[in-house]
């Protein structure tokens, strides 16, 4: 495995945490302070990959609130 700077995963980190914003903004024209504020703060990747999935398939914002309060 390749070493990854720090710069490089906070990098990546950014990446995931947009593409997260931009698939509730695309899915529900909207994307709610609390919601961004609970993205901006988690800092695993894995965390962060299951929240896009979850993302682009929740049926609505509050299902995603959910998963994203049990993912913290």
């Amino acid at each position: 495995m390749p070493y990854v700077t720090s710069v490089e995963r906070i990098g990546r980190q950014e990446g995931a945490r947009d593409s997260i914003l931009e698939a509730i903004d695309e899915r529900f024209k909207m994307i709610p302070k609390d919601i961004v504020e609970s993205v901006k703060a988690i800092e695993k990747n894995e965390i962060l990959k299951s929240l896009l999935r979850h993302a682009i398939s929740c049926e609505n914002l509050d299902v995603f609130r959910g998963f994203l309060k049990k993912s913290v």
